[in-house]
């Protein structure tokens, strides 16, 4: 007898659904708006951003002559690593330093020499006292003293590119 019931449920036809196409619940996500319509504004909070942005300035007394260039990339890095050395020893030498961008002349004469300076956020504290604090004697077109000027900080890139200028984003 059992193998009659056997033989028989086999033969009989099961319906098989598509879990892909076939759904019992409804989605409760809205929509995407469509284009032209207005999405509202959300801000988002970043805890713990991993780096700290912010734009760094050489400045040099007496400033420099319109004939004398604006000392490359190396050059001010190595200032950087002069700065670091002499505030927090062979410690301060460690500090992780990314230079994403030098501002020339043909992007206005006001950023004119800035830096855009990535640093990891647990070492901002000591690189912006490094940076703050140094002054050295360089030769640049004659006897100059050389400091930094730093700008304010940001855990996001836009927060110091776009500080300053509204009507860039709307």
């Amino acid at each position: 007898m059992s193998d009659e019931a056997d033989t028989a449920m086999a033969d009989a036809p099961v319906a098989v659904s598509d879990p892909i196409t076939t759904s019992t619940k409804k989605s409760k996500k809205k929509p995407y708006p469509s284009v032209g319509t207005s999405v509202p504004f959300q801000r988002v909070t970043h805890r713990n951003p991993p780096y700290t942005y912010f734009p760094l300035a050489p400045h040099f007394s007496p400033s420099l002559p319109s004939s004398v260039p604006q000392p490359d990339l190396l050059t001010i890095r190595s200032y950087i690593n002069s700065a670091f050395r002499q505030f927090h020893g062979i410690a301060g030498t460690a500090i992780d330093v990314d230079i994403l961008h030098s501002y020339s002349e043909d992007e206005g004469n006001k950023k004119k020499g800035t830096l855009l300076v990535r640093i990891p956020t647990k070492d901002v504290s000591m690189a912006l006292v490094a940076l703050g604090g140094w002054t050295a004697e360089v030769d640049l077109g004659g006897k100059r003293n050389v400091g930094f000027k730093i700008g304010g900080t940001s855990g996001t890139v836009q927060g110091v590119v776009g500080a300053g200028q509204d009507g860039i984003w709307g």
